[in-house]
């Protein structure tokens, strides 16, 4: 087995610098030591310094809302205070009297409503209308316009037109025939005798036709 020491080298000058690298390391390992509790020391002191610098900001802050209410409350003066209050009372009867506004436009609108479907329904029942059909119903399936509108007027008729089963169709006058005519006159001839019921049939045929 071969010998760690050098040949040739005294077993003292051997021992004597392991001893010295010995030494250097830990004077290393004490330097390193020294640096890492400076380093953490260090790190932990601008912790603090960081701590206390929020710590007084916020105080800061207390005491300048604190100072902030002070003067509010100094400024607050009888004077002020009743300009404040009358503020208030101006401003809670605006909002009273926009209520009121608008509770009168709504009644206004419900009106105006209400007579045009009136108006509707007169027109439509005035046009043929079913009777077994009620108001609500018409109300319903017809559009919504104002009948007295040349525009809407002319709705209502295009929709009866389209829906001419629920209108009754009215049938135009007829003209009476010469002999209905002559069957409802009471007089058939003149008092003189110059006009009898024969002139008066011919007369009837040469201006209606028939017979």
């Amino acid at each position: 087995m071969m010998s760690d020491n050098v040949a040739g080298a005294p077993v003292e000058m051997t021992t004597a610098e392991d001893a010295a690298k010995a030494a250097q390391a830990a004077e290393a390992e004490k330097q390193a030591a020294i640096l890492e509790a400076l380093r953490s020391a260090e790190q932990q002191s601008a912790k603090e310094e960081a701590q206390a610098a929020r710590r007084a900001a916020e105080q800061a802050r207390q005491e300048r809302e604190r100072a902030i209410a002070e003067a509010s409350k100094e400024a607050v003066t009888p004077q002020t205070r009743a300009v404040m209050t009358e503020a208030a009372e101006l401003r809670a009867q605006a909002e009273a009297e926009r209520e009121r506004l608008e509770s009168l436009a709504n009644e206004y609108d419900t009106r105006l409503r209400r007579e045009r479907e009136r108006d509707r329904l007169s027109t439509l029942r005035g046009m043929g209308a079913l009777g077994s059909l009620t108001d609500e119903q018409l109300l319903a399936i017809t559009p919504d316009v104002d009948p007295h509108s040349p525009g809407g007027k002319a709705q209502l008729d295009e929709w009866r037109e389209r829906n001419s089963g629920l209108f009754l169709v009215k049938e135009g006058p007829t003209i009476p025939t010469p002999s209905e005519m002559l069957e409802k006159l009471t007089v058939r001839s003149s008092a003189s005798g110059l006009y009898d019921e024969k002139f008066l049939a011919k007369m009837l045929r040469d201006n209606l036709g028939g017979n």
